[in-house]
């Protein structure tokens, strides 16, 4: 937003704060199509990546418990055989 204000010309005195703060709200208070709002659509991608994250995690922690299995019924194997 700063970018295309400075491109338009406006001012960094205290009125030009003012215009630059009024737009910066209007970009915030905007809806598209679907009366989605950019906060709603960052926090959807952001509840995606952290649910993302939190899948990878239990996949990671599977191997790695399946591993430990492994490693257990192999010792378990060589001792008893």
């Amino acid at each position: 937003m700063k970018e295309l204000d400075d491109k338009n010309g406006v001012k960094d005195d205290i009125v030009g704060r003012v215009v630059r703060a009024k737009n910066q709200r209007a970009i915030i208070d905007c809806t598209d199509a679907n009366n989605n709002t950019p906060l709603s659509e960052a926090a959807s991608k952001l509840l995606l990546l952290a649910c993302n994250t939190v899948y990878i995690v239990c996949i990671m922690y599977a191997y790695v418990s399946l591993l430990f299995t492994s490693i257990y019924v192999l010792t378990f194997c060589v001792l008893v055989g």
